[in-house]
């Protein structure tokens, strides 16, 4: 297993690596996020047939790979975030020197496994980093149900798979922004074996 210090070395060298356009991605998607909540806000005024119709006090954002990242990104520079799920995206870009202030979810494939630390440590707030046994990136993705023969998934079952994002997707959001706790994120779950979680 790598040290913290190895395992924040692969990301930063990642950073580093990667064309510009995928490090700054995520910062163009966020921005792009900011972008609609700003627009759900002008039609949920007065004068829209939407007029407060949405609950914009309590936005949670989620993404998966690049998309998680840019989830945390948005919980970065937008406050109007007030919980984030990043699935199986790492830590790149601003994530990498700026701590958000939300609570925050990592939901990762096997790849990510043992990384509970770094992860956790770029959040001041409640934090959860999940590993799903037996998942791959792109069991994350519709790919799983699609075309599971396709050579880049994990073992794990597709509908297996989509049942524990949700679970846990709703969970999380429940908690966070409705204040409601199933209790399922507390710790291990035996309808859940494949789901290794720690909460910090």
């Amino acid at each position: 297993a790598k040290s913290y210090e190895e395992q924040e070395a692969v990301f930063r060298q990642s950073n580093e690596l990667m064309p510009k356009l995928l490090v700054e991605s995520p910062r163009i998607w966020a921005d792009d996020i900011s972008f609609l909540i700003d627009e759900l806000e002008n039609i949920n005024q007065d004068n829209s047939i939407f007029a407060g119709k949405m609950n914009l006090e309590q936005i949670g954002v989620f993404g998966m790979s690049m998309g998680g990242i840019a989830s945390g990104q948005v919980c970065i520079t937008d406050k109007r975030c007030m919980a984030g799920i990043n699935m199986d995206g790492g830590i790149y870009g601003d994530f990498l020197d700026t701590k958000i202030s939300q609570p925050f979810m990592f939901m990762s494939s096997e790849r990510y496994r043992g990384y509970d630390n770094i992860f956790s440590d770029h959040v001041n707030n409640s934090v959860y980093t999940i590993t799903i046994h037996g998942a791959d990136h792109y069991n994350f993705h519709d790919l799983s149900i699609l075309d599971p023969s396709f050579d880049r998934l994990g073992e794990i079952d597709g509908y297996r798979m989509l049942k524990i994002i949700n679970d846990y997707t709703l969970a999380f959001f429940n908690k966070h922004l409705k204040e409601i706790d199933s209790g399922l994120l507390n710790g291990p779950s035996s309808e859940y074996p494949e789901v290794e979680i720690k909460v910090k």
